[in-house]
């Protein structure tokens, strides 16, 4: 081989190194303006569907109830139940006096302490008063008189150093013992006079009791004369088994003949009233199943039962202020099996939210 072939020096034809592209950036705000786009645009789809696929209404968890009200004027005495306890059928719910008992001349509620008044009584209480007086006017006295013989007995001390001294007579002295004793006398009159004036306290008190018994006595006769005149109480009781949601009287309250007393529900019997546009009548009708929403979130079905064709004012609670007064179709739903009622019972009175696809077939 020629010595050529061994040649290590470097060729002279040179490779040209690969030139790679660039990797594109990832343009983040076209995506992002993208996913607005898609999102805005399914939001507008979604309502657009929910608006015109969807029957919407609104309702409130009500029980049939039973309002007790009696055919006269009535005074309540007391309630043996309170709301929310449960009642069966017998049970007493309330005592009451009839009007015959209302309108009877002498009272007939049975009280603690007879209220006694007598001429009698009102002399003895003018005496006591009286005489307390007096009995404070002696105590006043006896002890100015008191205040008086130190003062005296001080003038006295003092008389006696200037006796002593000759610049007065013992004479002078004498005025000053008739007046200590002047004032010792007063002392025992008014100590006198205020025994006495206990004493006589005592005589009234015993005079009082005396006189109280006697006309405690009296009325308990003139009562008991009357007594067989006199309606007896009467009791109410229940007509029905529920739960007493309501109590619109108070104890010894008077219940006219158009006043409600109390209300009784029967947790059976629990339904939703609900309120639809009236443009939404043509795709209702009774048996559809529409979905309920409660305030919570939770779900329930319900049945369509009852329509009532006529329209009422919608309830303040679904009223917006500033609209003018709403007119809506009314309906009964009733839930679809015991399980959904036992939901339906812990929302009662609560606002709940209606639905009902357009094309849905009952």
């Amino acid at each position: 081989m020629k010595s050529t072939d061994f040649n290590r020096n470097e060729s002279k034809i040179r490779v040209l190194q690969e030139v790679r592209p660039e990797k594109k950036k990832i343009n983040w705000d076209r995506i992002i303006y993208l996913v607005a786009l898609i999102g805005a645009f399914a939001f507008v789809l979604f309502v657009a569907v929910k608006k015109n696929l969807y029957v919407r209404g609104e309702g409130q968890v009500l029980f049939k109830k039973l309002d007790i009200q009696l055919t006269e004027d009535i005074q309540i005495i007391n309630f043996v139940f309170k709301e929310g306890d449960s009642v069966s059928i017998g049970d007493t719910l309330f005592f009451y006096y009839s009007e015959k008992a209302i309108n009877a001349p002498q009272p007939i509620l049975a009280t603690k302490e007879f209220v006694i008044s007598s001429d009698n009584l009102d002399w003895i209480v003018r005496e006591r008063l009286t005489t307390q007086k007096r009995i404070e006017l002696a105590n006043i006295s006896i002890n100015e008189a008191r205040r008086l013989i130190g003062v005296t007995e001080h003038e006295k001390k003092r008389i006696e150093h200037e006796v002593y001294l000759d610049i007065y007579p013992s004479t002078k002295l004498d005025q000053y013992n008739h007046r200590l004793i002047d004032l010792e006398n007063q002392i025992v009159s008014n100590e006198e006079e205020i025994r006495f004036q206990r004493q006589y306290l005592e005589y009234l008190d015993n005079q009082e009791r005396i006189e109280r018994y006697n006309e405690r006595k009296k009325m308990e006769l003139e009562n008991a004369s009357q007594r067989n005149s006199i309606p007896s109480l009467q009791a109410y009781v229940s007509p029905v088994k529920g739960t007493i949601t309501q109590i619109y009287k108070e104890d010894y309250e008077v219940a006219l003949e158009s006043d409600i007393v109390l209300s009784v529900h029967k947790p059976t019997n629990l339904y939703i009233k609900a309120f639809y546009d009236q443009k939404d009548l043509k795709h209702l009708q009774e048996g559809d199943v529409v979905d309920v929403r409660f305030p919570d979130g939770s779900t329930s079905f319900g049945i369509l039962q009852r329509f009532s064709f006529a329209t009422y004012q919608l309830p303040e609670e679904f009223q917006k202020k500033y609209e003018p007064t709403t007119r809506s179709i009314v309906a009964d739903i009733l839930p679809i099996n015991e399980l959904e009622l036992e939901k339906w019972k812990a929302f009662y009175k609560l606002n709940v939210k209606i639905s009902k696809p357009i094309l849905s077939t009952s």
